[in-house]
């Protein structure tokens, strides 16, 4: 059975570029989404979990990461804003 991922799936390079901000646990799962081929099979298998977590997790993973890039692009564009008033 295939289990697809959804197409709002992350770049490994933006998963990684917030390495250090992202739990291990967080960071390790949407890696291995990332890894996946879109697929949750083989997260299931190389994390030895029920596809019901792993769903979960990689839920509250991208919740964070989304909150994150969220925070840069705000931060960014204050940055911006504050040069323009200058």
């Amino acid at each position: 059975m295939k289990w697809g991922l959804r197409h709002h799936d992350f770049s490994q390079e933006a998963v990684a570029a917030y390495k250090d901000e992202l739990s291990k646990n967080h960071f390790a799962i949407l890696i291995l989404a990332c890894a996946s081929a879109g697929e949750y099979q083989p997260i299931c298998v190389a994390l030895n979990l029920p596809l019901g977590t792993v769903k979960s997790r990689l839920h509250r993973a991208r919740k964070v990461l989304s909150a994150l890039i969220a925070d840069a692009r705000a931060d960014e564009i204050c940055a911006k804003n504050e040069k323009d008033a200058a």
